[in-house]
């Protein structure tokens, strides 16, 4: 039974030391693509490129007439009160504050986006 226990600490210590080896690879963006694996993936004839705040904005502008912005994002509601209804904030393990602060962060860049063109 002793020898038991102690494999099973062994294994819980491998996988833990495994687990923070991807949590501390994943914060320091060694899991991230970089800009030029993601233009080699995702580029088209058609693309443009802003700097805004620092970050650079991979954007079309095709045809004519007004402008239409299309952002991607989570498709999911902010927060609910159904506790086992996915929502964003469950999604991303934050509040539904957090994710509208960081929606007004992506209207305020995406306002400083227009601007730049």
């Amino acid at each position: 039974m002793t020898r038991l226990i102690k494999r099973l600490g062994i294994v819980a210590l491998i996988v833990a030391s495994g687990a923070a080896a991807f949590v501390f690879a994943a914060r320091a963006g060694l899991l991230t693509p970089g800009e030029a694996a993601l233009r080699a993936r995702y580029e088209l004839p058609e693309s443009q490129y802003a700097s805004v705040d620092g970050q650079t904005v991979h954007f079309t502008d095709q045809g004519e007439g007004p402008a239409v912005v299309l952002v991607h994002g989570l498709g999911y509601k902010v927060e609910s009160v159904d506790p086992d209804e996915e929502t964003a904030a469950t999604r991303c393990s934050c509040t539904g504050r957090t994710i509208r602060n960081r929606l007004a962060s992506a209207a305020a860049m995406l306002s400083r986006f227009k601007e730049e063109l």
